[in-house]
């Protein structure tokens, strides 16, 4: 990514797009720098330059250049290649529109804009292909998807960690895995998804399903679909 000049965040976003589709990126941190905070449109100005440097107490000081271009706030490159990357592997022509608004999805979300019409064999396909070290973003579209039934969000909650956050075993568990598996354990228990006809058996042996009942948990999460 060229720093040090002024340019807009669809065309930052363009260009990252071309530097992800290199076999070997450029390991050199750089931020985004804006001049404010509210949703950003393609033609927005933004200025990528160095990290800022973290003072004592919590002060947050922007390089000096970014500061006399007028830029107020920044995005780190790694939400920005982590969104950019997740857009490219759906559409590998995405644009400036559709990666400024998964941008602004995103950041108000946490997490990208769903899928539309994506069945329940489409997102079974995504799931089974997904890699985890990528993070929660993927898995969170899935669950937003209005095909989404209760056999995939319990595998997405197994696969994330579901038995250790059961078992009250959280430490071995990262914080945006913990944050993850709260939300979908609220939403499985409230009914937010329902049945259908896909399977899934509870990764589950009998003995961790008897010490998990003694704990009270619910049965959604011990009974095989």
């Amino acid at each position: 990514m060229e720093k040090y000049r002024m340019t807009t965040v669809g065309a930052l976003l363009k260009a990252l797009c071309a530097d992800l589709r290199q076999p070997f990126a450029a390991d050199d941190a750089w931020c985004m720098y804006t001049a404010g905070t509210d949703a950003f449109a393609p033609e927005t100005p933004c200025y990528p330059s160095d990290y800022p440097d973290f003072g004592d107490g919590g002060l947050v000081h922007l390089p000096p250049d970014a500061v006399r271009q007028g830029m107020t706030a920044y995005l780190a490159d790694e939400l920005l290649c982590d969104v950019v990357s997740e857009m490219l592997d759906r559409n590998n022509n995405a644009g400036p529109e559709a990666l400024t608004a998964a941008l602004n999805y995103y950041l108000e979300h946490d997490a990208l804009p769903p899928q539309q019409g994506k069945t329940l064999h489409q997102l079974d396909q995504i799931l089974q292909g997904y890699q985890w070290g990528r993070g929660f973003q993927v898995p969170r579209g899935i669950l937003a998807e209005p095909a989404c039934d209760l056999s995939l969000a319990l595998e997405l909650f197994y696969r994330a960690g579901g038995y250790d956050y059961l078992k009250e075993e959280r430490r071995a568990l990262n914080s945006e895995a913990l944050v993850f598996l709260s939300t979908l354990y609220a939403q499985i228990t409230a009914g937010k998804y329902q049945r259908s006809m896909r399977h899934y058996a509870i990764p589950l042996t009998n003995i961790q399903r008897y010490k998990l009942e003694r704990h009270q948990v619910p049965a959604v999460f011990l009974t095989d679909l």
